[in-house]
């Protein structure tokens, strides 16, 4: 009996040791199971931070976002880039990111800012910054929507910061290039009239009000053979022809009869850039 109770006293301990090493190993492979899983969505949440950095670069645009209830601010890196920071600056908070607004224009970016978090209204907003790397003034857009949380109350803000400073300059320089044909051809007596490579005529100035063949909206948009006499049109395809093939410009004669009289005209046709 004695011998008995002791097989049996070593079968309960050898099954409990047993038990405790299925336990180790069911723990083991839980564990390992969860820092898998953990290692997989670490690896997504890499690569799908690297792909939102990778959009905002390509595209040159920041983005941030913020709670109604602290001061606290996501900013980007791409951020510290479009506003000229060192790549490492460490932008935490709104009060921050509005010291980075040019002091002419900050006072209404907050303003207007304010009105979107009380009405819920998109916001979008023209303003200028001063770069901390080159001390230039460049103009950048915010266009920002409101967050809500589950009872859609307003919550908080996220948005997107884009650089118009090109975009601005070349508006100038095209406003400024306009503006000088303006004033030469203004200084013309003649009639002038823009026609694109394909025949269709696209503007026209007539800044001493001569009386048109046809009215504005007979000519323009449209081709030069669906309004002019044939006779004109053989002799501006001839001159059109000429100028595409060798010649800078070319010219033509012709007369026609406008209630009742007779006026001669003298047509100068070249390219335009």
């Amino acid at each position: 009996i004695h011998n008995l109770l002791s097989y049996l006293s070593f079968l309960k301990i050898l099954y409990m040791i047993f038990i405790l090493i299925a336990i180790v190993i069911l723990f083991a492979l839980f564990l390992f199971l969860i820092l898998s899983k953990f290692r997989t969505l670490k690896l997504e949440y890499k690569k799908l931070n690297e792909r939102f950095e990778a959009i905002q670069d390509l595209s040159f645009t920041g983005y941030f976002d913020g709670n109604l209830n602290d001061d606290d601010i996501y900013w980007s890196v791409q951020l510290n880039k479009i506003f000229g920071l060192k790549p490492d600056t460490k932008i935490n908070s709104k009060t921050k990111s509005f010291e980075l607004i040019h002091p002419d224009d900050k006072e209404d970016y907050i303003k207007k800012l304010q009105e979107t978090l009380k009405t819920g209204v998109p916001f979008e907003f023209d303003y200028r910054i001063i770069t901390q790397d080159k001390n230039e003034i460049e103009f950048l857009r915010t266009n920002a929507k409101v967050i809500y949380d589950n009872n859609n109350n307003i919550i908080g803000l996220r948005g997107a910061v884009r650089n118009l400073t090109k975009k601005k300059k070349i508006i100038q320089e095209l406003t400024k290039s306009l503006k000088q044909q303006e004033s030469l051809l203004s200084n013309i007596d003649d009639l002038v009239f823009i026609m694109d490579e394909r025949g269709y005529f696209r503007e026209y100035f007539n800044h001493l009000k001569i009386k048109l063949f046809v009215p504005p909206d007979e000519f323009l948009d449209k081709h030069y053979t669906e309004f002019l006499p044939e006779f004109i049109i053989d002799k501006l395809t001839e001159v059109v022809n000429n100028i595409n093939s060798s010649e800078d410009s070319g010219q033509f004669e012709y007369y026609i009869e406008q209630e009742g009289e007779i006026y001669f005209y003298n047509v100068r046709v070249s390219k335009y850039d």
